[in-house]
């Protein structure tokens, strides 16, 4: 199976050096050429299924390779572009825009960060190798995803990412079900300095990917998805044919394995809860730990529930019940009656 990611065409932002995020701007006339030509080095590839951001300057570029090929565009919502938030339509070479773009875990202000662009087009590669084992899948997007999907298949350090960047329309290629086969990534130098089209010959091999996809090899939340752990939930209920479960058996479970991790601190005062937590009873702590969160990723599968989005809506819930002031307001007044107290207790002559 084979994985090949497009950028789209260039964009009026693009040619104003302009931050493009989730703003629907069009391509050029440039751009509407270079997807042409894209779609002529396409027509020869062995592609089956082609997937668009639904902004349009990728599904444009989707749609000249599409009428190549003869196939249709499907729209996939995990493609879209990262939210630049407060930084959508400045100048890319702004220093502050710069400054958070290397910041991977930060969140642009009403944004998005590329741990969460990770997060959905990870969890999308995973859904693609199961759906279309044996097919040849196209993804056209946006520079920033790809350059977030780009660390699924190799290693990159902090300043390759940050400085890696690919031409509009150019293109990667990955075999997805042989990770150790080498990809070659073209991308196409079509400047105002160069315009003929150019082949970049980097082999990237993916022997960590193998390790990421292994279920059975040790998992880490800096290179898990919330897609693997369901996965991994999900095939180990499988192959046990523990799959007619309800809301009720999952819920009750839950509570009794909460009740179990409960258990573990019962009739501790909080120094010697932590103890516990953290030396004398850290493995049966884990334990319990892992079996409330398996339950309750069991239920996310059964439901059909984006945990990833169901915990974002209920935080911003939780935002808006318990703002920050208010909380420092509680704390002030919390703090004050504190010390009134220690005072009081200070004067009195009975102690």
């Amino acid at each position: 199976m084979k994985l090949y990611i497009a950028r789209h065409g260039e964009t009026t932002w693009n040619a104003q050096n302009k931050v493009s995020g989730r703003t629907d701007v069009p391509l050029t006339e440039k751009g509407m050429e270079q997807a042409r030509r894209l779609a002529e080095r396409m027509s020869g590839l062995p592609i089956d299924v082609i997937f668009a951001s639904p902004l349009q300057r990728a599904r444009h570029t989707a749609e000249c390779i599409a009428e190549k090929l003869g196939l249709p565009v499907l729209t996939e919502e995990r493609l879209i572009e990262q939210d630049y938030g407060i930084y959508e339509g400045v100048d890319c070479r702004t220093q502050a825009f710069l400054d958070n773009k290397r910041q991977f875990a930060f969140r642009y202000p009403q944004g998005e960060s590329m741990m969460q662009v990770a997060a959905r087009t990870y969890g999308l590669i995973e859904e693609l190798r199961r759906k279309y084992s044996g097919k040849n899948v196209l993804l056209v997007c946006h520079g920033g995803v790809i350059r977030v999907m780009k660390t699924y298949f190799t290693d990159m350090n902090n300043e390759e990412f940050f400085q890696y960047s690919m031409d509009n329309c150019g293109y990667l290629e990955y075999e997805l079900e042989d990770l150790s086969k080498s990809v070659q990534p073209e991308a196409d130098r079509d400047t105002a300095e160069e315009k003929s089209e150019k082949k970049l010959s980097v082999a990237e091999t993916s022997e960590t990917v193998k390790k990421k996809r292994n279920l059975e090899d040790k998992l880490f939340d800096t290179e898990t998805s919330v897609q693997m752990l369901k996965d991994a939930v999900a095939g180990f209920n499988e192959e046990r044919g523990w799959t007619g479960l309800n809301a009720a058996n999952l819920a009750m479970s839950i509570n009794i394995e909460a009740s179990e991790l409960l258990e573990i601190f019962q009739w501790c005062d909080p120094g010697e809860a932590d103890e516990k937590a953290r030396v004398t009873e850290r493995e049966h702590f884990l334990e319990e730990l892992a079996d409330v969160m398996i339950y309750c990723i069991g239920m996310a599968n059964f439901y059909d529930v984006d945990l990833a989005d169901c915990i974002r809506q209920k935080m911003g819930k939780n935002a808006l019940k318990y703002p920050v002031q208010m909380m420092d307001e509680k704390q002030k007044e919390k703090k004050e009656k504190k010390e009134k107290k220690e005072n009081t207790d200070a004067g009195d002559p009975r102690n």
